[in-house]
């Protein structure tokens, strides 16, 4: 079965008083149901902007994009790498998040700066980086 590496950034809709209630609502119901589905991922959370990664199969993460796209806490969803991936790196995580990360803002404004048709490789390889720190930690 064919995985697929997807990474999304979105900007955020959560009032700043509901942001650590829905943080943990969304991270918690994704650990849940990413396990069911053999997905597994991490989720940054800038106050500002989201990016997560998703790795799974294929169809999976095709239905999770569409529920995900819907989700009126977010807005401006934006697909920055969707591809076939030989092996997944986040195969420890259902859900890797890490509390806050403001310092990352700065990388996910740039991708929301830049053209769509923009090749973002070093901005997706950087974000990529950044949440395979969860696994360090």
């Amino acid at each position: 079965m064919p995985f697929i590496g997807l990474l999304y950034v979105s900007e955020s809709c959560l009032a700043p008083e509901d942001t650590a209630s829905e943080i943990g609502l969304i991270v918690g119901v994704s650990s849940l149901r990413n396990a069911a589905l053999d997905v597994n991922g991490a989720l940054l959370f800038t106050g500002t902007y989201f990016a997560q990664r998703l790795e799974g199969p294929a169809e999976v993460i095709s239905a999770l994009m569409t529920s995900i796209e819907a989700d009126a806490r977010h807005r401006n969803v934006r697909i920055i790498d969707n591809a076939h991936i030989p092996y997944r790196k986040f195969s420890r995580w259902n859900m890797a998040y890490n509390g806050p990360s403001h310092f990352v803002e700065r990388h996910i404004e740039c991708i929301f700066q830049s053209p769509e048709e923009t090749p973002l490789t070093t901005d997706v390889d950087r974000l990529i980086r950044i949440m395979l720190e969860f696994q360090r930690n």
